[in-house]
């Protein structure tokens, strides 16, 4: 399907529970455990080299449908000095959606990389001092030429992109209410997202990331709170500002997937080899920030 404006159907999948900690800490949160939650992510996709035997999980001239299911939502933040000079922590933030509470080992995954929540806080913020922005107005970047382009990372037009997001449904929220900034993703900008397919296809050494897609948060911590007011009134975030834990993280997404040794070729200028990795996943997800188990290190 092709993603339409705010006032049509907007690519989504449906989520609505919230998510908690562990069992102790769980009697003192109203009786959630770690790692729960809602969400879905579905699309058609391919993914080379899958089984023992060499099969794919589809072809890039045949997708194959994949419905991550997910079951297991979690957060790792990571607080860094930052910029010393204007005293500015760069407060970094993995997002993972899991299939199950297994390790990431063996699990397929979603990750989102947010590299700098005090940006991304901002962009959610949406204030204006005057009518002139306070987020940063930087441009996205493109995988294939590393250039500037003329889209926004950051973008409050209140129109989503026209990308396939695959075989997702919207959901029942979809388009409703206040116009929200649209995160545009990419591999060089703000926030990043990749899968690992670990469980459908453990003995592929394949890594997919986003080379293109986006995210639209409902809720990003306490940054989202303001978006019924007027963007001029509304307050600004906080130079430290990061996610708590406790604190909702809710958002829609679609990705447009690529194949991460494309990306590292391009960058040490090596031929450009075959995708062995690619289609598209929409979906969402709603949950409390906790640390979850089986962290790694974004891929």
């Amino acid at each position: 399907m092709r993603v339409r404006e705010r006032n049509g159907a907007a690519a989504s999948a449906r989520g609505l529970l919230s998510a908690g900690a562990g069992l102790l800490l769980a009697l003192a949160m109203g009786g959630c455990t770690v790692g729960s939650g809602s969400g879905a992510a579905s699309g058609d996709i391919f993914f080379l080299g899958c089984y023992p035997d060499g099969t794919p999980f589809g072809t890039p001239d045949q997708l194959a449908f994949f419905d991550l299911q997910p079951t297991f939502f979690a957060g790792e933040p990571v607080e860094e000095p930052g910029d010393v000079a204007v005293a500015q922590p760069t407060n970094i933030l993995t997002i993972r959606v899991q299939r199950n509470g297994n390790r990431i080992e063996v699990n397929d995954v979603l990750y989102f990389n947010v590299r700098n929540s005090f940006e991304v806080a901002r962009c959610v913020r949406g204030r204006t001092v005057n009518g002139v922005p306070d987020w940063d107005q930087r441009m996205t970047t493109s995988t294939f030429t590393e250039q500037p382009t003329n889209t926004p990372w950051c973008d409050w037009s209140g129109v989503l992109p026209a990308l396939d997001a695959g075989a997702i449904d919207a959901g029942p929220d979809a388009g409703a209410g206040p116009v929200r900034a649209i995160i545009h993703l990419g591999t060089e900008e703000i926030v990043n997202a990749a899968l690992s397919l670990a469980f459908t296809c453990h003995q592929a050494t394949v890594s997919g990331t986003a080379f293109d897609g986006y995210l639209e948060f409902d809720d990003f911590g306490t940054a989202g709170a303001q978006a019924d007011i007027p963007s001029d009134m509304r307050d600004p975030i906080p130079k430290d500002f990061k996610v708590n834990f406790g604190e909702r993280l809710r958002a829609r997404f679609v990705l447009v997937l690529g194949d991460q040794a494309i990306v590292s070729a391009i960058k040490m200028i090596l031929p450009i080899p075959s995708p062995r990795i690619g289609g598209s996943l929409g979906g969402d997800f709603d949950f409390d920030l906790d640390r979850g188990r089986s962290a790694q290190p974004f891929p």
